[in-house]
């Protein structure tokens, strides 16, 4: 679960609506009989824009790169959505962009986040809208100081295995990393930039497969990465699974997103500032809640108290609940126990989000609120 403050989006839409229609291209067979290869696509569309101020006429490609086996022979071709600036620069900086799941494409960062255009959805969470869904600009996007390539693993989005190889050959941490860099490799000779500053960003699981990426890049293709980004970090899975109910960690770092959910829907003080709330809660989170819980029996009843008090400052829950579920607030039944009296449960992906489920009384939500957003992700928005 995580406290979303906003959705920026992203797609071209006339490069899409070819998408489909190429995949049924003229094959090319082999005299051994293998499953034909479709030839690789590629749409190239231009635009003009300004983000942060800065007037750029760029590129959107839309395409395929084939990742190649040991015998020279394609065993996946990878899509993506490359955004180029018209620079003669060869060496301006290239960030490669995708989400996590690990069954996740890039369109969530793609068309939410980064791209240089967004599908708009709700902001304060109100009613979610129905199609037909609105594009507009995002002069947010980070094209001014980067290319960016919007990069879909094998088995989502476009992207799939080819001939004999079945897509489980890369699913996996090894095989999903050296695909990816392979692909970036490719990506970096076709387009003549081996030169250029690169840079990984990856969401969620995304973030461990930046991680590794980054290490087959420089022992298999000696590509050094100037840098990574990590969006909604899970290099650190106990901190990254509030699912677990003996994940001490999980109880700490999980304690300002249900700060700040709790300050939205008005459960907590807000009569403060937000941001030093959010900061008090992380204080209080590391420095009196983590050496309470590893306290275990040990904490004293007045210490005990503090922490009761602290929990409920900080999350807006009940100190009867505090105390019932002993100091460790489970964030899945957080979003279920916060508006319990009004009967809704909060989102997973975006806390602000409310759902009114048919059944008040389980520990969890059986669906993430937030989902409604989903639609507007879809292909369809982008056709």
């Amino acid at each position: 679960m995580a406290y979303v403050a906003n959705f920026k989006t992203v797609v071209i839409s006339t490069l899409f609506a070819f998408c489909t229609s190429a995949v049924n291209a003229d094959e090319v067979s082999d005299s051994n009989n293998k499953k034909s290869i479709p030839e690789a696509t590629k749409f190239v569309t231009q635009h003009k824009g300004t983000f942060n101020g800065t007037k750029l006429k760029y590129e959107a490609v839309a395409g395929e790169t084939y990742i190649l086996s040991k015998n020279e022979e394609p065993t996946a071709a990878i899509f993506s959505f490359d955004y180029l600036a018209a620079d003669d620069n060869k060496n301006r900086p290239v960030t490669f962009i995708w989400n996590g799941g690990p069954g996740s494409s890039s369109n969530w960062l793609h068309m939410g986040a980064y791209g240089p255009k967004r599908v708009v959805v709700p902001s304060d969470a109100t009613a979610p809208r129905l199609a037909p869904y609105e594009l507009k600009d995002a002069p947010e996007t980070i094209l001014d100081v980067t290319d960016m390539v919007f990069v879909d693993p094998v088995g989502t989005g476009y992207s799939r295995a080819l001939g004999d190889t079945d897509s489980k050959a890369f699913w996996g941490l090894n095989q999903d990393a050296s695909a990816i860099a392979d692909f970036i490799a490719q990506w970096l000779t076709k387009e003549n930039r081996w030169n250029a500053p690169v840079f990984l960003l990856g969401e969620s699981y995304g973030t461990t497969r930046a991680a590794a990426v980054s290490k087959v890049l420089m022992d298999k293709h000696l590509i050094n990465v100037n840098g990574i980004i990590f969006v909604s970090q899970a290099l650190d899975y106990q901190g990254s699974s509030p699912y677990v109910d003996d994940n001490i960690i999980s109880y700490i770092t999980y304690i300002p997103t249900l700060a700040a959910t709790a300050w939205y829907h008005k459960k907590v003080d807000t009569s403060g500032d937000f941001e030093a709330f959010i900061d008090a809660s992380r204080q209080f989170a590391v420095d009196k809640l983590l050496p309470a819980l590893f306290k275990g029996n040990a904490l004293s009843k007045a210490d005990r108290k503090q922490i009761v008090d602290g929990l409920h400052r900080y999350t807006g829950l009940s100190k009867q609940y505090i105390e019932q579920v002993d100091l460790r607030i489970n964030a899945f039944r957080f979003a279920k126990e916060l508006l319990r009296d009004e009967g809704v449960a909060v989102g997973f992906l975006d806390g602000r989000y409310k759902l009114d489920e048919r059944d008040d009384l389980t520990a969890a939500p059986k669906q993430d609120a937030s989902k409604v957003i989903g639609p507007a992700y879809s292909d369809r928005a982008s056709i």
